[in-house]
């Protein structure tokens, strides 16, 4: 009995100093005494198995398998741990946990809704947000379906504050916006006649030589060199139409021309009826040619002839027009130097631009060429 359990508890350390010393002894060549112990001669109070003789595992006879399913237990039982000091761990309470949340999808831009309000309401503004205690609510969109009732839509093109939901009529005593797209502060501006208007990228169509009374012959067409038609000198020279006068001005001659509206036109009857003088009619494009011809028809007074100074270029200019126009005319050496010779060269009148940036809605200016 002796030899037997110094067989089982002694031999492991002659075993490890084998072990140890195996690889020494190797090159002896000594073999390795095995000791065979039959089952039967295990005493049955061993605590423990052996095996592999570094670990140790409790009798699989007095404790359960570590995986073992339990029918009875709840499914939030906590796991259990097997070792060979069973510690309890203290029950954890279950929490109610819901398995998905629903909530609702809202859009990017919020849908209002408006609800139906009561007469004081409908004055106020329908832009605000409905709501019951004080908050925004926004609807999500709803999809269309045979038993929703679709929302009314706002009519289109209709700017007005006081809509409603129920499609109310609108008193007409409400006070109403008004939108105006006149600035207030800026003055009213006039536009030439299409016959006179010139700019700083086109040309007006007519060219008339201001050194002759305005004619068929004298005025005329720039591009066709045909004459302008009677009804269309008879039109208003300007939009809106002016009544009272007209302000021109030139860069080549230092007077204004001042263009007046034509006298009144009475209507005469057949019989003994008598002549009703009618109001008067605006400034039309025959007056304002007639107002540029006078005024540029009128002699120079000698402090006029004086301010461009005792020979000097500008007199001499002014000169040698006075001679071509004598000559061109065949006449009028007697009657002296006029305005028309200011403009030299040019005696064309090819358009009339607006100076927007003068005070009283602009100034008209007179633009002069080659013949």
């Amino acid at each position: 009995m002796t030899s037997i359990l110094r067989g089982l508890f002694g031999g492991g350390q002659s075993d490890q100093k084998q072990r140890h010393s195996l690889p020494h002894n190797r090159s002896r060549s000594v073999p390795v005494n095995y000791i065979f112990v039959s089952p039967s001669s295990i005493p049955p109070t061993a605590g423990s198995v052996m095996k592999n003789n570094s670990s140790y595992e409790a009798p699989m006879t007095t404790q359960p398998p570590p995986i073992r399913y339990y029918p009875d237990e709840p499914l939030t039982a906590p796991p259990r741990s097997y070792s060979f000091q069973q510690q309890r761990q203290p029950h954890r309470p279950t929490f109610q946990r819901s398995l998905s949340y629903k909530y609702d999808h809202y859009t990017q831009y919020p849908v209002y809704t408006p609800i139906a309000r009561t007469s004081s309401d409908s004055a106020t503004s329908s832009n605000r947000p409905t709501s019951s205690q004080g908050h925004a609510r926004y609807a999500p969109p709803r999809s269309a379906s045979s038993t929703s009732i679709p929302t009314p839509r706002r009519p289109v093109l209709k700017h007005n504050n006081t809509w409603d939901a129920d499609s109310r009529p609108v008193a007409m005593h409400q006070p109403r916006p008004h939108v105006s797209f006149l600035n207030p502060n800026s003055k009213d501006s006039i536009n030439m006649h299409p016959l006179l208007a010139a700019g700083r990228f086109h040309s007006a169509p007519i060219s008339y030589d201001v050194t002759f009374p305005p004619s068929s012959r004298s005025v005329v067409d720039r591009n066709t060199r045909t004459a302008v038609p009677t009804h269309t000198l008879a039109q208003p020279a300007t939009d809106p139409p002016t009544f009272t006068k007209l302000v021109m001005r030139c860069d080549k001659f230092p007077w204004p021309v001042l263009v007046s509206p034509s006298s009144k036109v009475g209507k005469f009857y057949l019989g003994n009826a008598p002549t009703i003088p009618t109001e008067t009619q605006p400034i039309s494009n025959m007056d304002l040619l007639y107002a540029v011809h006078s005024t540029l028809a009128i002699r120079v007074t000698h402090e006029e002839w004086d301010a461009l100074g005792n020979g000097s270029a500008a007199q001499r200019r002014v000169t040698r027009a006075y001679e071509r126009r004598c000559s061109k005319t065949g006449g009028g050496w007697d009657g002296g130097v006029r305005r028309i010779d200011w403009l030299g060269h040019k005696v064309q009148l090819i358009g009339i631009e607006v100076d927007r940036n003068a005070p009283a809605g602009g100034i008209a200016k007179l633009i002069f060429g080659r013949p």
